[in-house]
C-alpha cells in the first residue's frame, strides 16, 4: 500500500510541477547536503559507496509529514487570512489563485457535529502538497469543499454496494476565489485525474442524454455560440 501511494505521489507531484504551482518551492527548508556524503562511483560496490536504495523505497527528504488530517487548514494554514484573493467589483470577477493538490483511496467515512453544524470526513490513507512551501502532508483523515465532499461520497457508497471493503482513488486541485460579501473568498475543486469507483449517476445521465432535449434554450450573446450547438429561434 505504501508504494502504491508513493508512486501516485511521485505521478501528481510531477503534474504540480509541470503546471508551476510548486515548482521551485518543493526543496525550501532543506539543509545543505551532508559534506561526508559518499562521492559518486562509476563501480558499484567501491567502498565507501552507498548501498543502492530498495525498490519502491522514498528517499529521507521524500518522505511527507505525517499530520492528524488533511485538511485545507492542516495543509496550507492561514494562507488566505495572509493574503485573500480580491474581487473587482466592476467585472464581477474574482481572482483565483491554487492552494493545495490532495490525492488518496478512502475507504470509509467519519460523520459528527460541531458549533458549524454537521461534518463529514474520509478515511483510508491520503496526502497533500501545500503548492505555496511544496510541503507534503500524509494523514488517515481527509476534509474536501463541497460539492466534492459529497460526490465522491455517493461514489464511494455506491462502489462498496458490491463490494463493502472497496475503497476509491482520488486527486484534486483545491483553489480559492475572491468572492462579493462578508466572507470575501470561497473554495472550489478542479479533478486533476478520474475519480475511481462507481459513479451512482452514470446509468441516469446515459438514459437522460439519450432523450430529446428542449428545443428552445436562452441563446448565447452574439459570436460566442460554442462550436457544435444548434440554438433554436422559433
Amino acid at each position: 500500500m505504501s508504494i502504491l501511494i508513493h508512486a501516485i505521489r511521485g505521478l501528481l507531484m510531477a503534474k504540480a510541477d509541470d503546471k508551476g504551482g510548486g515548482g521551485g518551492a518543493k526543496d525550501a527548508g532543506k539543509g545543505p547536503a551532508p559534506t561526508d556524503a559518499p562521492k559518486e562511483s562509476a563501480a558499484p560496490g567501491v567502498a565507501g559507496e552507498a548501498p543502492p536504495p530498495e525498490s519502491g523505497a522514498a528517499e529521507e527528504d521524500d518522505l511527507p509529514e505525517l499530520a492528524k488530517k488533511i485538511s485545507i487548514k492542516t495543509v496550507v494554514g492561514s494562507v488566505i487570512n495572509e493574503r485573500r484573493p480580491a474581487y473587482d467589483e466592476a467585472t464581477g470577477k474574482g481572482e483565483e489563485f491554487a492552494l493545495m493538490r490532495v490525492w488518496g483511496m478512502a475507504r470509509g467515512i467519519r460523520r459528527g457535529s460541531s458549533t458549524y453544524g454537521d461534518w463529514l470526513s474520509f478515511k483510508g490513507d491520503f496526502e497533500a502538497i501545500n503548492l505555496q512551501t511544496g510541503v507534503v502532508k500524509r494523514g488517515v483523515e481527509c476534509f474536501l469543499p463541497e460539492p466534492v465532499q459529497t460526490e465522491m461520497w455517493g461514489r464511494l457508497i455506491e462502489t462498496q454496494k458490491a463490494d463493502p471493503g472497496a475503497s476509491i482513488q482520488f486527486a484534486f486541485d483545491i483553489w480559492v476565489r475572491g468572492t462579493k460579501g462578508t466572507v470575501g473568498y470561497e473554495y472550489f475543486v478542479k479533478a486533476v485525474m478520474k475519480a475511481t469507483g462507481a459513479d451512482p449517476l452514470a446509468a441516469l445521465r446515459n438514459s437522460v442524454k439519450a432523450l430529446p432535449m428542449p428545443s428552445k434554450v436562452v441563446p448565447p450573446k452574439k459570436g460566442a455560440a460554442a462550436a457544435g450547438t444548434s440554438v433554436a429561434t422559433s
